[in-house]
């Protein structure tokens, strides 16, 4: 074998990289695929894979660290050519079988591979997803969650999490349901539970995920009454506007982390519910805020106690109208994030922090770097909702503050095309187009009627902000958060071109929404309400001015 392999290097047909041995082009390995009979191809992707692991497995225990690098890339070649060993295109060529034991070997590389993926989750989710075929197979003679329970648990979470972080909902429900009907202890259907409640919002189903959070919840001893009325949110607000008062950023210095796993994973709960109910149960939120700071100033800090202080602060501001101290707890969440190390929760953060609140204390231009810092991480750690508002939000800051609108033109034109009519993120069918980038194409329109712009870009955002689609997928729906944003980002639009009749239609839908709230959470959204009506206001004014 040596010497054939020597002569092939020598003909150049192979070549010698490190400890292994490739082809010299895709189109050699190819060919020979091409040339070897099907029947063989998965054996010899077995049998390669199987060699290597074999190989690995010799290396001294001892001395693990210095052969690390090597086994790890040799494990992610192994579970690749494993995997392959299971993919056939001729339907009569029998399957290749596995045992039992090989099969739990196989599922636990794989998912030692996909940790090895990093910011790929193509390759991470095809791990996984190979990974808990294996499973399954081992379960025609083992029942892989009794006997394989913490490599069944982890596999399985992970799949969930990488799906909706690629974009992919198609199978978190029937994984997420699998977890939780297998899990031994309430702690381990936690980040199922986080998963679902995601995956259901992200999809439109936001009530469904309002009803999950609150299950969750229930069996966590946080229960939420049936019926809120405004002294039970004022008697919240009261008690957790106490634990901030006189609370400085050096306090954070020297505040303890939380420990405890149960009260950190009903944190997590909490805030992936945060958005869910701001849009889908706004009378909740206030209650939610203030048990989250309430478990903060229990336990102690930790990621998402950032997320908490700045919702608390976005609701001082919008519910009560106290700008000072919802600054000042705004600047404590910023604080917060550098204290907990949780900067993948910055566009959380930030978008109302920078987006909004900041907005009143600060001049416009020095919320624009923030919000687009916090939008890379969103996007990087699969944040899409709360990364395009800060994206969004940050292009019309940049509108506001008097940057130049054909750079700015340039930038939302790249922005919608990347992440409205190219990303597969937002053609998924399960997936839902969020309402922060409808927005985000009204803004665009705004600019387009200033600047000009190809008839090809405008025609496809018409399409995409049509009033057919508006209509189905907001303004009929029992969202009313979800409804208003869609029928104020029409009024604006109607602004721009003078078509006053749309503006007094869509006036009216508007405040018929908001009237189905209850008076004293009207408020809530008040700040939202002047905010676009002031760039809508400006943006009128400057197109009447062209």
């Amino acid at each position: 074998l040596v010497s054939s392999i020597d002569m092939l290097v020598e003909e150049g047909l192979l070549e010698r990289e490190g400890s292994f041995i490739k082809f010299r082009h895709d189109s050699i390995m190819q060919a020979v695929h091409d040339f070897t009979p099907e029947s063989n191809i998965s054996r010899l992707h077995l049998d390669i894979g199987s060699k290597i692991i074999a190989q690995v497995t010799s290396f001294p225990s001892d001395n693990h660290d210095v052969y690390k690098d090597l086994v790890d890339e040799a494990l992610i070649v192994a579970a690749d050519q494993i995997n392959l060993s299971r993919e056939k295109k001729d339907s009569a060529v029998p399957r290749v079988e596995f045992s039992p034991k090989q099969c739990i070997t196989f599922a636990k590389i794989n998912l030692k591979s996909a940790h090895k993926a990093g910011p790929d989750i193509d390759r991470a989710l095809r791990n996984l997803k190979f990974g808990l075929s294996f499973l399954r197979d081992a379960s025609k003679t083992i029942n892989y969650w009794k006997e394989h329970y913490n490599l069944s648990l982890s596999l399985s979470e992970e799949y969930a999490h990488a799906m909706f972080k690629g974009g992919d909902s198609s199978e978190i429900i029937e994984c997420v349901n699998e977890i939780i009907d297998n899990a031994r202890c309430l702690e381990d259907s936690c980040k199922a539970y986080e998963v679902l409640i995601l995956a259901l919002y992200s999809s439109g189903k936001k009530l469904m995920a309002v009803d999950q959070a609150l299950t969750i919840l229930r069996k966590l001893n946080y229960p939420f009454p049936s019926q809120v009325d405004r002294q039970l949110t004022t008697d919240a607000m009261e008690t957790t506007r106490e634990f901030m008062t006189g609370l400085s950023i050096d306090d954070l210095i020297y505040y303890p982390l939380m420990t405890d796993e149960l009260s950190i994973q009903t944190m997590r709960i909490m805030d992936v519910s945060l958005m869910t109910f701001y849009k889908a149960a706004p009378a909740l939120l206030p209650l939610l805020v203030s048990q989250m700071i309430a478990l903060t100033s229990k336990r102690g800090c930790c990621n998402e106690s950032a997320t908490a202080f700045a919702a608390f602060a976005f609701l001082e501001m919008s519910l009560l109208g106290h700008f000072d101290n919802a600054y000042r707890i705004g600047m404590l969440a910023t604080s917060m994030l550098h204290h907990t190390g949780a900067s993948k929760l910055m566009a959380r953060v930030f978008s109302p922090v920078y987006g909004v609140i900041s907005l009143w204390r600060e001049p416009v231009h020095a919320s624009i770097d923030p919000l687009m810092a916090a939008s890379a991480i969103g996007f990087a750690e699969g944040d899409a909702d709360h990364a395009l508002a800060c994206i969004k939000l940050a292009h019309r800051q940049r509108f506001l503050s008097g940057l130049d609108l054909t750079t700015l033109k340039r930038d939302q034109e790249d922005f919608v095309k990347k992440h409205f009519f190219q990303s597969s993120y937002f053609k998924t069918s399960s997936m839902r187009m969020p309402c922060v980038l409808k927005a985000a194409l009204g803004d665009l329109s705004v600019t387009l009627a200033l600047t000009g712009g190809s008839e090809e870009l405008s025609a496809l955002l018409e399409s995409a902000t049509d009033e057919k689609t508006l209509e189905e997928t907001s303004l009929n729906s029992n969202e009313s958060s979800y409804a208003l944003d869609a029928c104020n980002q029409r009024l604006i639009k109607a602004l721009f071109f003078n078509d006053f009749n749309a503006v007094l239609k869509y006036s009216e839908k508007y405040f018929a929404h908001r009237s189905d709230l209850q008076h004293w959470l009207r408020f809530a959204g008040r700040i939202g309400d002047i905010y676009s009506t002031f760039f809508g206001g400006l943006s009128c004014f400057i197109l009447s001015r062209k």
